[in-house]
């Protein structure tokens, strides 16, 4: 395996790391280069308590080495019951798809985003690029 270093790949690496990232729901990383999708789709209960969102990071081109999801922002009416879940965590590893199930709980009702952050190492044969997306996504608590 072969990191990415100088040179053009470095520069590849610094163009797609430093596009903007944040959307909601369904967030590649601006640009065609981009080597990660992300998806989030939460819960919407009916009234406050235990909810959870689903992440899904998808590899647009190669394998998904490693992977991990801390979320990075909620509405102050929830508090994720762990900041991070890592590869280990992943309820599905193919490879070029992870999912991850983050519980939420909610002290009120109300609306808001819960955005995440995943990052993962995409490799393509022997070339492994670190990568990096910000995903979004809608929890509404109560009716």
């Amino acid at each position: 395996m072969s990191w990415v270093g100088s040179g053009l790949r470095g520069a590849l690496f610094t163009l797609i790391a430093a596009q903007p990232s944040v959307a909601h729901a369904d967030v590649d990383a601006g640009t065609e280069l981009a080597l990660l999708r992300a998806t989030v789709v939460c819960d919407q209960p009916a009234a406050p308590g235990r909810l959870r969102c689903d992440v899904e990071a998808r590899g647009k081109q190669g394998t998904i080495r490693w992977a991990d999801v801390e979320v990075v922002s909620a509405p102050g009416f929830i508090t994720p019951l762990r900041g991070r879940a890592g590869p280990r965590e992943a309820t599905t590893r193919e490879a070029d798809l992870w999912r991850w199930s983050l519980g939420l709980a909610s002290r009120d009702r109300g609306e808001g985003e819960v955005t995440v952050r995943v990052r993962a190492v995409v490799c393509e044969g022997d070339l492994c690029t670190p990568a990096e997306v910000v995903a979004a996504g809608h929890v509404k608590v109560g009716a």
